[in-house]
């Protein structure tokens, strides 16, 4: 059963997302000043690194609107939802997970720092919708009867 795409767009999920965004400039810039003084000179680097990641998400949001489907995501959202909490089970590990200000629910795959919790909860997210959905669909059919 496919859904077709709405043209019309969601302002007040837009609203709460811009939101977040610049909620979050205000907590990377505020934590990170000193550190990144010290370590590069320049206490702006990682609001500069925060800024290019936030442009790298929202070109592959654009893409990800305009050229995947959600099907897959419906069909596998349990699979996804175990793979997301194995990332936070894997931040537990000593040798897997590192401590962060305090933190320890950070990953380290590389150089690149992954904090698994926000994936898990849009993920947790997307099931309840996908449960909600389902049952919309099945009392839609049984008034259909």
């Amino acid at each position: 059963m496919g859904v077709d795409k709405q043209e019309k767009l969601d302002w007040f999920l837009i609203l709460v997302v811009s939101l977040q965004v610049i909620f979050g400039l205000f907590l990377i810039s505020s934590v990170s000043l000193p550190k990144a003084e010290l370590l590069s000179n320049n206490s702006l680097s990682n609001l500069h690194q925060y800024i290019g990641w936030l442009v790298v998400s929202l070109v592959s949001a654009i893409i990800l609107v305009r050229f995947w489907s959600t099907d897959f995501v419906r069909k596998h959202i349990n699979a996804l939802l175990i793979m997301a909490f194995v990332l936070i089970f894997l931040t537990l590990i000593p040798s897997v997970g590192e401590t962060i200000n305090g933190s320890s629910s950070w990953l380290s795959i590389g150089s690149v720092m992954l904090y698994p919790q926000p994936i898990a909860i849009f993920l947790l997210g997307l099931l309840v919708t996908s449960w909600r959905m389902n049952l919309i669909i099945m009392f839609y059919k049984q008034s259909q009867r």
